[in-house]
Parts: structure tokens; C-alpha cells; sequence
């Protein structure tokens, strides 16, 4: 990848370190991380380097994009799906940036497998509610498991919070789409 190409993919990404990943240095600093839709896990290496933030393992669909991820983070071990993640892993921090919506009607049963397989303290989830009426097409985020197009089977951050909270996930806080839930009895898990 040239730096022209590292350049752009950092301009469109960069709004989300200002506004996802900044604002929870605290939090993310020192931890190891499992990233699910890492995609080129450019924002990952940034972590790395600002926060000492250990993204251990990733999930991304797209092979070109988990090509580009190991370019940038060769530390970072990146599966295709949630369900070839190795089981009993245990992180830190669960990163879920704008991925739910992308799990259709699957997104329960895919969190239940995620939740089976993977041991962390702290779910850090961006997440936007999508109106019945706002159709979102999948430009630019054609790569997902299920050919999602758009996300009217999203759920919304009551709902998602709920279940989360059914799993003993406990809501820290929640700021505009970024919600950030710590496990009410990690020692028993």
C-alpha cells in the first residue's frame, strides 16, 4: 500500500479516532484488545502507538482489508468471522465500531458466539439507532458475513443494551453513538 493509499484510508478514517477512540484513551490505555470489523486496523496501530492499546486479535470479512491490517499491525492475529475465533480467549477490551448493524437478523446469535468464545472486562461499541424510514446502503461497507445492504434490522441501542445487560453487561456510559459496558462479575466467568 503506498502512502498515498495510508494517507487517504487515514482521512476517512480519522473522524473515528476523534470521536471514538480519543475520547476513551482512559480506558483503552495499556489494554489487549479483540476488534471486531477491524477492516485495515489502521486506527489499531494508532492505539499501539498512542496508548500502548494491544489489539491482540481481529475480525474482518474482507481479505484485501485483513491483508492490509497484518501490513499494519503483524502483532494482530485477524480472522474471517466471529466463529473462527479460537475459544477461551481472554482480552480486555471488546471493540464493536459500527459492526452490529452489519449482523442483519444475526446479530443476537452472533454477539451469544462472540460472548462464548471471548472473556472481556469492557464492551466498547459504536452504534447508531437507524429509523424505519432511513434506508442506508452498504456503500463502503459492502463487506460484511450476511450481504447486508441495508440496516433496517439493526437494533436499536435500547434493545442492544438490554440484551447486553441480560448477559450481565452493566452500561458505563453512553455519548452520542459510543457505548461503553464493563461485566458485572468477570471473575466468574
Amino acid at each position: 500500500m503506498s502512502q498515498k493509499e495510508i494517507h487517504k484510508h487515514w482521512k476517512n478514517c480519522q473522524r473515528h479516532w476523534d470521536t471514538t477512540w480519543l475520547p476513551s484513551k482512559e480506558i483503552i490505555k495499556n489494554k489487549k484488545c479483540l476488534d471486531v470489523g477491524i477492516w485495515k486496523g489502521i486506527l489499531n496501530a494508532k492505539a499501539m502507538k498512542e496508548f500502548n492499546c494491544n489489539t491482540t486479535h481481529g475480525v474482518e470479512p474482507d481479505q484485501e482489508h485483513r491483508l492490509d491490517c497484518k501490513r499494519f499491525n503483524p502483532h494482530t492475529e485477524v480472522y474471517e468471522s466471529i466463529n473462527d475465533l479460537p475459544s477461551d480467549l481472554h482480552v480486555d477490551i471488546i471493540f464493536l465500531h459500527a459492526v452490529i448493524c452489519l449482523m442483519g437478523n444475526f446479530w443476537k446469535s452472533e454477539l451469544e458466539e462472540l460472548f462464548k468464545k471471548v472473556k472481556a472486562n469492557i464492551l466498547h461499541i459504536r452504534h447508531k439507532d437507524h429509523n424505519d424510514d432511513e434506508i442506508v446502503t452498504g456503500v463502503g461497507r459492502d463487506n460484511n458475513n450476511y450481504n447486508i445492504t441495508n440496516y433496517e434490522e439493526s437494533p436499536s441501542s435500547k434493545k442492544l443494551i438490554d440484551f447486553l445487560q441480560e448477559r450481565k453487561y452493566k452500561l458505563l456510559s453512553q455519548h452520542n453513538a459510543i457505548l461503553i459496558l464493563e461485566y458485572e462479575k468477570y471473575t466468574d466467568r
